[in-house]
């Protein structure tokens, strides 16, 4: 996705909203190929520096669409993500756009039904430490609501990543869940 239009701005960050209609594939949260009802989206950010070494990114999205074969009923997600990433001067070696990176995406879902609505919520919280050229360990926590239930789970995985080229990777991941019920 890229901008649709770029408009100077007196800060010396950089913004973007960009606006997406695409079809509604999606059997889980839209229609899917039941009606030509298109999805629409928009993403807003705010990238800045914080100093030499860091920044951050904070994000809004947003989507709708149907999801029934009449287009009478509607899905909208709403998601607000928060990246920091610090890279010392002093590791410009490292081949990862950042040696330490926080990442927080937090997403709602609310779904019209034919009976009921249901509205459900889930968060992800990622760290990453780059310690060596390559290699990478994080932590990572999971929460999410289903949404047809009062049930939701909990998450939280130990993560060791390899990069042996910029784009392949071998991960060994553990993942502790809990998952619970009613309302918690």
């Amino acid at each position: 996705r890229l901008p649709i239009c770029q408009i100077p701005n007196p800060w010396e960050h950089e913004i973007g909203l960009s606006f997406t209609v695409s079809s509604a594939d999606n059997d889980v949260s839209f229609n899917g190929r039941s009606s030509s009802d298109p999805l629409l989206s928009a993403r807003l950010y705010d990238l800045f520096a914080l100093g030499e070494s860091s920044d951050l990114e904070i994000g809004v999205n947003f989507a709708t669409g149907a999801n029934d074969e009449r287009g009478n009923r509607r899905t909208t997600l709403g998601l607000f993500d928060l990246t920091y990433r610090y890279k010392p001067n002093y590791a410009p070696e490292y081949d990862h756009p950042a040696r330490f990176m926080w990442l927080t995406e937090s997403i709602v879902n609310a779904r019209e039904g034919r009976r009921t609505d249901t509205d459900s919520f889930g968060i992800y919280s990622l760290l990453d430490y780059q310690f060596r050229p390559g290699w990478h360990a994080g932590l990572r926590f999971d929460y999410s609501q289903f949404p047809d239930s009062t049930d939701s789970e909990r998450s939280i995985s130990a993560i060791l990543t390899w990069f042996f080229t910029r784009h392949s990777r071998v991960r060994i991941q553990y993942q502790y869940l809990d998952p619970s019920t009613g309302d918690s």
